[in-house]
């Protein structure tokens, strides 16, 4: 199975019953428990429909995680997929995704740490941003609390 395909996969493995209010709380704790002590260097932003419904900045952040933050989320937004993904759909070539697409990097970035937030029968409600680890480990923690969270519903 390639890469992309495991991407893919893993959005499959991560599609929610529901997705509340409480929901967003504990899949943000759950991301701030799984990152342990890095959690002082990571922002989490956690959306449905357009509202936030969790945000945490650790102690070690700063105004460019934001930034980061609404540059992927903007990602996962125009295309119903992780940020991820669509940096490996563009052989991480980010200068020809800008050009494919028309957008500016000053407003997208396709790295690792955005995520989208499904439910089963509706799709692509919300989205999960990571960002201040490296960007497979910002990944890494929207996919494995995801999962968390579904293995609780």
């Amino acid at each position: 199975m390639s890469i992309i395909e495991q991407l893919l996969e893993q959005e499959k493995e991560t599609i929610l019953k529901h997705f509340t209010n409480e929901d967003a709380l504990k899949l943000g704790l759950k991301i701030i428990e799984f990152a342990k002590e890095d959690a002082k260097r990571i922002v989490i932003s956690i959306k449905r429909n357009g509202q936030h419904l969790f945000y945490s900045a650790g102690e070690y952040t700063d105004i460019d995680n934001e930034f980061w933050t609404k540059r992927k989320r903007n990602v996962v937004e125009r295309h119903g997929h992780s940020s991820y993904f669509v940096r490996l759909s563009f052989n991480e070539n980010e200068e020809e995704y800008y050009r494919v697409n028309g957008v500016s990097p000053n407003d997208f970035a396709i790295h690792g740490g955005g995520f989208p937030i499904s439910i089963e029968g509706t799709g692509v409600i919300g989205n999960i941003v990571v960002s201040g680890l490296e960007p497979e480990d910002d990944h890494m923690l929207c996919v494995n609390s995801l999962k968390a969270l579904k293995s609780e519903q």
